[in-house]
């Protein structure tokens, strides 16, 4: 995971790296409130975060150029990012443990700073209890 402060401007050069970057990396940005996770300083918990997952499916070597710019976009507050097994990004779920979560689907050609505003408008409106916006570079 890279987890970047969420501002218009991170949020849309984000987008658009993920956009420009080759076919072999594949991105999740999840747009939210940082949690009180232990990884990252307390003054960050409660503030607007990108928790982005990436994979790039290729030679490692290729891959850390491939994320240069993106963690170049901001100061990261976490960069756990490495070489792994895919199947490692999705360690096991407790046992107990199933949320359940609303969604709307909605897709957009670009996103620009204009619509990382809305977003970042929205969740600060929400009254959900993690309110999260999801967001994914499907290509042409």
């Amino acid at each position: 995971m890279l987890i970047l402060p969420a501002t218009e401007d991170v949020i849309a050069g984000f987008i658009a790296e993920a956009e420009a970057a080759p076919d072999e990396l594949s991105t999740i940005a999840n747009v939210m409130p940082a949690p009180p996770m232990p990884f990252l300083p307390a003054d960050v918990h409660g503030k607007p975060i990108i928790m982005a997952m990436m994979v790039y499916a290729g030679n490692p070597a290729d891959g850390e150029r491939v994320i240069v710019p993106f963690r170049a976009l901001a100061t990261p507050y976490a960069d756990m990012l490495h070489p792994m097994h895919y199947p490692e990004m999705y360690p096991p779920e407790e046992g107990g443990y199933h949320p359940v979560a609303a969604n709307r689907t909605m897709f957009l050609d670009h996103v620009t700073r204009s619509d990382a505003e809305l977003i970042l408008d929205r969740l600060q409106r929400s009254s959900g209890s993690m309110a999260v916006t999801q967001l994914r570079v499907l290509g042409e």
